[in-house]
């Protein structure tokens, strides 16, 4: 086996030894050139590979090193590769600890190839942990760093082995349309390979009705066994404006930095409808674009007698800006229609909001000015009725969006 002598034993190194190692790592990385090397210059690269994707404690891990330069095979020189283990320090909570390093041996007949193993210990573990509130934290890890010399140019690979999968906070709530005076319940679960208690479990709230965007108290947090928290809200029995209310959830982990809250990767919500907007471009031409749109109630049925007002920004393709105030009633069918005339122009921001007078619901449209002529909906019966695609709660984003094209 090849240790190298310029980088240590077998045994292991103390802390000093690890920041001076560091130290070296950064400093090369930090000279490497930013500009092309030129043709007849040989540029290491050594990479590391490992069998599987995850390990647990006591398991053999098996190691490849590969050197190559230039996209061909080599050998390092005299020294060989040497691969260090650090061990024993957490990102987040106080500097390294030690390194025990693995010895690496060429594989007969093939150049630049080395192989090597180790049993993985618990004293291996680095602990993926932030140090500042708010950060991801991403799990427990064995961290390696392998070196070596290729015609006296230093090069160096990195590797990461997961030992166990990360903490995972997982946040559901019971209903995504509720009406006012009812109550939601958001769940939460908290895992760490199994699931497991966390530290502390935070429930935020906000709200968002087209137009005012608002942070509400955090809920209370019930544990109902482990690794399951709830909370509940209850929708105000007077709210009149169509609202959208987006949860923030977080969670502390033991064995963890316990300032650092992870969030859940896509976000969740529910939404107090009154009405279903559909918006429909109906036709354009170059001075005079014509839009529809369409009211229904959450079931579906058009809805007369609807005020809509709007405001239009006109993006002209010559530059600058045309906005017009315009307003309009929902017929027997649904729709109000617009007639927005204008120079030649690129597209339709649209803003504005429905109202029966006592419920509002704002909606926003971007309308690219396209000259189509789609076809209004087809009544499903003699009085006018339709139906409207119901509005999905967007789960991977928090985007006020309640508007369909046809």
């Amino acid at each position: 086996m090849i240790y190298g002598p310029d980088y240590g034993s077998p045994d292991t190194m103390r802390p000093h030894s690890v920041a001076v190692l560091l130290g070296v790592l950064f400093v090369l990385s930090s000279l490497s050139p930013a500009v092309a090397a030129p043709e007849d210059e040989e540029i290491p690269m050594l990479r590391l590979f490992f069998e599987k994707e995850e390990y647990i404690i006591g398991e053999e891990v098996n190691v490849t090193a590969e050197l190559t330069a230039n996209g061909r095979y080599v050998n390092p020189d005299i020294g060989g590769i040497a691969l260090a283990i650090l061990m024993n320090f957490t990102f987040g909570q106080g500097g390294p600890g030690d390194i025990q390093w693995v010895g690496l041996d060429s594989v007969p007949g093939e150049r630049g190839v080395f192989t090597g193993s180790f049993v993985s210990q618990p004293q291996h573990v680095v602990a993926l942990d932030p140090g500042g509130e708010g950060l991801p934290l991403m799990g427990k890890v064995i961290f390696m760093m392998a070196i070596c010399a290729y015609k006296q140019v230093q090069t160096m690979a990195m590797g990461v082995v997961p030992i166990e999968s990360g903490p995972v906070i997982n946040v559901a709530v019971s209903d995504h349309y509720p009406s006012p005076g009812d109550t939601v319940t958001v769940t939460v679960t908290t895992t760490n390979g199994t699931v497991v208690d966390a530290a502390d479990v935070v429930v935020g709230l906000s709200s968002y009705d087209g137009e005012t965007s608002q942070d509400l108290a955090d809920l209370t947090v019930t544990r109902e066994s482990t690794g399951v928290y709830k909370a509940s809200y209850t929708i105000p029995v007077d709210l009149t404006d169509g609202t959208l209310y987006t949860v923030n959830a977080g969670a502390s982990f033991p064995d963890y930095n316990t300032s650092a809250y992870l969030q859940p990767l896509f976000g969740t919500g529910f939404m107090v409808s009154f009405y279903d907007i559909w918006f429909q471009n109906v036709s354009a031409t170059d001075d005079e674009t014509v839009v529809a749109v369409w009211v229904a109630d959450t079931a579906g049925n058009a809805l007369s007698g609807i005020d809509v007002d709007m405001t239009v920004d006109v993006y002209l393709k010559a530059g600058g800006l045309d906005t017009q105030v315009l307003a309009n009633t929902t017929g027997a069918d649904g729709s109000a229609v617009f007639t927005v005339s204008h120079a030649s122009a690129e597209r339709l921001d649209v803003t504005g909001m429905a109202s029966d007078g006592t419920y509002v619901q704002r909606f926003y449209m971007e309308a690219v000015i396209d000259h189509s002529m789609p076809e209004p909906p087809e009544p499903e019966d003699p009085d006018g009725g339709f139906s409207v695609e119901a509005w999905e709660f967007p789960e991977t984003g928090p985007i006020w969006d309640m508007i369909k094209e046809p």
